[in-house]
């Protein structure tokens, strides 16, 4: 063989060997183990309830490492999974194309029907929440607003959260037009009505855990340092129980915060009311105090209301909770920096003693993230690029859904029974 042919044979074989590379470093969308999530929602479809995730692969195109450290570069492709709660099994999944490109989609938010995604390629439109096959196209919204439809914006995937949003409490999506007007729409009225608010639609990194909640109006709290014992209303009501790390999980859940908020609301407005109409001396100091008190709780709670529907995050002071009597507290199993996840279920008995219902370990769950990372790394070309800082926690039809260091796990609520986790 020449020295001509040599050459060609050897940038070649280079070629092959980088292409089989590649291919060795890309991560299948529809299979691979997702790197990060950036969003969860719960869907009820009839009797069978759904977790929707929203979830990042990030593709490794190269790595150094030197003096100064590690350098990866990449990119994310998106995909949404739906996976079947009573059995943990994914139903459907579809690729939503790379993030930060012109074909990525974005998803806006969960409506009773419909999963709605924006895409420069597509534009707005809704898939299944189940099947995440396409439901709802650009061209039927578009044909519902002849008159608006030249004013919206046709955003590039960073733009995309600037005009268009979700109404998380209604749950309507949100467009804000070239003009700044606001509008909304939902699947059951494509028809956009004028609306005077809009919200970003971020990812969803929201606060699970707090060291303190309310439970029935009154302050829990987790005192102590390592090992933690619960406060209720300033009171330690049964010193044996005590828990490493302990956090309380808050619930998150904007409709039924929502509903809990009206409901408080429209509790003091009739305490006010009723002040006032049993006030038969009006020089009274007490129900003059009582009556200025009430109206400021009223002030703050209707501007807590507006900022959860109009703001673009969700703070929530109340803790998850099943029967309004219990609540959960989410701890380590032991000091080892190993340590698995484990939730308790603690109730609160006549309001003087609390009782643990019972405690399980999230096999496979770490308790701290880094313990996570490290349980990767040596796999790290093939597994992309792991964050684990994401965590999600809700209550459906008696199961307790969470996800933590990209594990996702189901707990039955009544028996503490763990009935399904995956790595996502």
């Amino acid at each position: 063989m020449n020295r001509s042919n040599n050459t060609h044979y050897s940038f070649f074989l280079c070629l092959l060997v980088i292409g089989f590379c590649q291919s060795c470093l890309h991560k299948n969308v529809m299979k691979g183990e997702a790197d990060e999530v950036v969003k969860s929602f719960i869907h009820t479809e009839g009797d069978k309830n759904y977790l929707i995730n929203v979830e990042y692969l990030f593709q490794v195109n190269s790595k150094e490492s030197g003096s100064r450290g590690t350098f990866i570069s990449g990119f994310n492709d998106i995909r949404v999974s739906v996976y079947d709660i009573q059995t943990g099994e994914m139903v459907s999944r579809k690729d939503l194309g790379k993030a930060n490109d012109e074909d990525g989609g974005w998803v806006l938010g969960l409506d009773e029907q419909n999963l709605w995604v924006y895409s420069q390629e597509e534009g707005l439109h809704a898939l299944s929440a189940t099947t995440l096959e396409l439901s709802i196209t650009y061209d039927a919204i578009r044909k519902a607003n002849p008159d608006l439809e030249s004013q919206w914006v046709q955003a590039e995937f960073a733009e995309i959260i600037k005009f268009y949003g979700f109404d998380k409490v209604n749950k309507n999506i949100l467009i804000k037009d070239k003009q700044a007007n606001f509008y909304s729409l939902r699947s059951s009225q494509l028809k956009a009505e004028k609306v005077d608010f809009f919200t970003e639609s971020y990812r969803l990194d929201l606060d699970y855990f707090a060291a303190s909640g309310k439970l029935k109006e009154q302050r829990l709290y987790l005192k102590g340092d390592e090992k933690k014992e619960i406060e209720y209303n300033n009171q330690i009501l049964n010193p044996d129980l005590s828990y490493l790390d302990a956090q309380l999980i808050m619930d998150q859940n904007a409709t039924r915060i929502y509903t809990q908020m009206s409901q408080d609301l429209e509790a003091l407005k009739s305490q006010i009311n009723t002040d006032i109409a049993g006030d038969t001396d009006r020089k009274s100091i007490r129900n003059d105090m009582n009556k200025r008190s009430i109206e400021r709780d009223i002030d703050r709670l209707e501007d807590d209301i507006q900022e959860l529907q109009e703001g673009p995050f969700l703070t929530s002071s109340q803790v998850l909770t099943a029967t309004g009597n219990d609540f959960f507290i989410f701890y380590r199993e032991s000091t080892e920096k190993t340590a698995k996840v484990k939730i308790a279920r603690v109730s609160l008995e006549n309001g003087t003693q609390f009782t643990e219902k019972w405690d399980v370990v999230l096999t496979d769950i770490f308790f701290e993230a880094s313990a996570a990372e490290e349980a990767e790394d040596e796999g790290f070309f093939t597994k992309g690029n792991p964050s684990y800082g994401y965590d999600f926690v809700d209550l459906v039809n008696g199961k307790l859904i969470l996800i933590h260091t990209l594990q996702a796990s189901c707990i039955d609520v009544e028996t503490g029974q763990l009935l399904w986790l995956f790595r996502i």
